[in-house]
């Protein structure tokens, strides 16, 4: 629970009508292995070798939750900080933002390509399907458009989770121009997934403490 959080919250007695949650992390690839082996192939395509455990790095909380930004590009960005004197030895200077947002970039193909290494929970499947037979609907909330590049959604119902459908941070918001809509509104924007239903009746699943932060404040 973050630091200070207000823990008072309004009672709900309607039957929930959806979840909205996670897919990395939670169902799938809960060590969240490709994530930080996307990070160490976008290093390696520009001959800069970092570890594993440099790309595992989790920024500060409240870098975490700077809503301009989506999560992916804030752990991104803490990786480039920290691992800016490999980056120099190879290059000569330390990484620029020029360079940072050309990796960005890269990431939701790269996250794409290592589909293969993602596994689901062994409880995902039986969880999922327990949930829609329920009549619960299953949204589940990613950092990149799956339109554009299918990923972590398209790999879960190949994985045989079920999956009603997808938002993404940026389709919320987060990380455009203008910067995000304030909590929880974002939220909100990524309830679309589960057909608009009320964020009320949702219940949101995260492994992480801006999801956590999400749900709180929606």
């Amino acid at each position: 629970m973050p630091s200070g959080a207000n823990t008072q919250f309004k009672r709900f007695n309607a039957r929930p009508a959806a979840l909205l949650t996670d897919i990395e992390g939670v169902f799938m690839d809960i060590e969240r292995r490709v994530t930080v082996s996307a990070i160490v192939e976008v290093y390696k395509r520009r001959e800069v070798e970092i570890t594993f455990e440099d790309a595992a790095m989790a920024p500060p909380v409240e870098e975490l939750s700077e809503v301009s930004q989506t999560q992916l590009r804030n752990v991104l960005r803490n990786v480039v900080r920290h691992t800016a004197d490999k980056w120099a030895a190879v290059k000569g200077a330390p990484p620029t933002e020029w360079d940072l947002e050309a990796m960005f970039k890269e990431m939701p193909q790269a996250v794409a390509d290592l589909m293969k290494i993602a596994h689901p929970h062994p409880a995902a499947a039986e969880i999922l399907s327990t949930l829609a037979g329920q009549g619960m609907k299953i949204g589940v909330t990613v950092e990149f458009d799956e339109e554009k590049t299918p990923a972590w959604a398209k790999h879960a119902e190949a994985s045989g989770l079920q999956v009603d459908g997808s938002g993404s941070a940026a389709e919320a918001g987060i990380g455009g121009g203008t910067g995000a809509p304030p909590p929880p509104l974002g939220g909100l924007n990524l309830g679309s997934p589960v057909g608009g239903e009320p964020l009320g009746r949702c219940i949101r699943g995260a492994n992480s403490i801006w999801g956590v932060q999400e749900g709180l404040n929606a």
